[in-house]
């Protein structure tokens, strides 16, 4: 017996051990490869996908280890990071280092995170989190994630204030303990109120509405004293119809005018457009106004609609009870100067080359006029641009427009405009000077003159001929980025010959065309920054001289 364990002894049992441990080493460690990416399934939750400089994964642990600009996608959810680990059997995971984790709801930084991969809950040391939907930053010594929506904090600080990167948020304020809830608010303990980041404040506590939905209740009241209304109290009340629907009533007292109301309406519509937002803004406004002793109103507002990506509809109001509405009741100066109030309707379907339109329009004089007014009732026309037959340089265009023009006093009379254009591309010299001559010819006919109701006609043309240069630099810096230069000098000469229009009824711009024998020569010169995400301006500036 003792012969045996005598031969046990000694350096051949470390070398057994050895001889063990070697043949075993296999079974735990999967060697690293540089530049790795691996699928993973977890237990429950989205598929993962890892890579990094380095990974290694421990196969009868079921732990992924993750080194060196590791990144990790699970659905929605992206995080980076210096180091991952990933614990397959408890579902967990360990990022360290410059951690970045985000998603559709927020926007997180940290020294460390710990998280669920199946319930996406976890915990931060040392971080920051930004809360999309309610556009909220908290930071913390230790943050701890429950949902997407629900937060604790330690040791921290809270806002939802904007402020860009780098720059102090109006007021924030410090905090020992935080409870946050979006949609529903946040109760915070030990809470410290600072403007500008300077300490202003103390509370023992405090509740805050952090509020995603909106709800209907009063909103604060504006009380106030002016020389012309008096004594003035307004009271609105916040009407939450729907998601994409609300409105607002707003009772009012002036001690100097009387009582009246305010009823303010919006809405969104669904788009086929995805950038576009289909909406509407429409305001009533009633005072029974003392002072005069009648009962006043203004309706105005606006209603924009693209119904398909080639239709659109524009319609505007604005309709007083009578003229000295604004003079007597609006605080804005812009307003009570207004020479009339327009309301319209412009529909337009584009097309290949151009679009057709139609358009209503009824001007209700605050200044000057009244029922003699004419009136847009309606006009329909047409814009096509750069027609180029048989794609050659020669381009072709036409302008038409019907009108009606309307009044309650007077007489009333049809326009019909018509503006055939004719020019070319640019026309390249020396490649060094762009050359394109223009000519438009217009016939416009009325149904009526000043004088009686014979009709009569003008015809006319504009000739035109540019010239212009570009001159350009391009700087190059890191970063595959550049900053172009360009000087683009440009002179045109216009000319429109003198044309009998004493006999036509004065509407707008087109029944007055003055004479023309024109030079107009300009510089401009532009700064553009280019980079991968496409060019901004930087400096654009314009001289011209006529």
């Amino acid at each position: 017996m003792d012969l045996r364990l005598g031969w046990l002894n000694g350096p051949c049992v470390c070398l057994l051990v050895l001889l063990l441990l070697g043949a075993c080493a296999d079974s735990f460690v999967v060697a690293a490869e540089p530049s790795s990416s691996v699928a993973v399934k977890p237990t429950s939750g989205s598929p993962i996908e890892i890579t990094a400089d380095q990974i290694q994964y421990l196969q009868n642990l079921e732990v992924y280890e993750a080194e060196g600009h590791a990144v990790v996608a699970q659905g929605q959810l992206r995080l980076t990071a210096d180091r991952v680990t990933l614990m397959l059997l408890s579902g967990t995971m360990i990022a360290v280092g410059n951690v970045h984790l985000t998603d559709p709801s927020s926007d997180i930084e940290s020294e460390q995170l710990e998280l669920d991969v199946n319930t996406q809950a976890g915990v931060l040391t040392n971080g920051t989190v930004f809360l999309r939907q309610s556009d909220t930053l908290i930071t913390g010594r230790l943050l701890q994630r429950f949902s997407e929506s629900h937060y604790r904090a330690k040791d921290g600080s809270f806002t939802n204030c904007d402020a860009k990167d780098g720059q102090i948020p109006a007021w924030r304020f410090t905090f020992k303990d935080l409870d946050l809830n979006v949609g529903e608010g946040i109760y915070a303990r030990s809470v410290r109120i600072c403007v500008n980041d300077v300490p202003a404040i103390p509370l023992p506590s405090i509740l805050y509405p952090i509020q995603t939905n909106r709800k209907s209740g009063l909103l604060i009241p504006q009380i106030g004293y002016d020389n012309r209304f008096g004594f003035t109290y307004r009271q609105s009340f916040f009407w939450a119809l729907t998601p994409s629907q609300d409105a607002i009533i707003s009772p009012s007292f002036m001690s100097n005018r009387g009582q009246g109301v305010d009823l303010e309406y919006r809405y969104a519509m669904n788009s086929t457009t995805p950038a576009v937002l289909n909406r509407g803004q429409w305001l009533m406004s009633f005072i029974q106004d003392t002072q005069v002793n009648k009962s006043r109103a203004l309706i105005s507002g606006l209603h924009r609609q693209q119904v398909n990506p080639d239709l659109t509809i524009n319609a505007q109001a604005f309709l007083l009870t009578d003229p000295n509405y604004l003079n007597d009741l609006s605080n804005s100066g812009v307003q009570r100067a207004l020479p009339s109030g327009d309301s319209n309707l412009y529909v337009s379907q584009r097309l290949d080359v151009g679009n057709v339109y139609l358009l209503g329009q009824y001007l209700q004089p605050l200044q000057a006029g009244g029922k003699d007014t004419f009136q847009r009732l309606p006009e329909i026309g047409t814009n096509l641009v750069n027609i180029a037959p048989f794609d050659g340089p020669v381009l072709l265009g036409l302008e038409s427009g019907l009108v009606n023009f309307y009044r309650e006093q007077g007489f009333t009379l049809n326009r019909a405009d018509i503006v055939p254009s004719l020019s070319t591309r640019m026309l390249d010299i020396g490649h060094v000077v762009g050359v394109r001559p223009q000519i438009r010819f217009r016939e416009v006919y009325y149904t009526r003159n000043v004088a009686d109701n014979g009709t009569t006609h003008r015809e006319t043309f504009w000739a035109a001929l540019e010239g212009s240069s570009k001159l350009s630099r391009q700087f190059r810096y890191g970063d595959g980025g550049s900053v172009l230069h360009t000087i683009e000098p440009r002179i045109i000469y216009e000319f429109v010959p003198s044309t009998r229009q004493g006999d036509i009824v004065q509407v707008d711009a087109v029944d007055d065309l003055p004479k023309k024998n024109l030079v107009t020569y300009s510089i401009n010169s532009r700064l553009l920054e280019q980079t991968s995400r496409g060019t901004s301006s930087w400096v654009d500036v314009l001289i011209a001289q006529s």
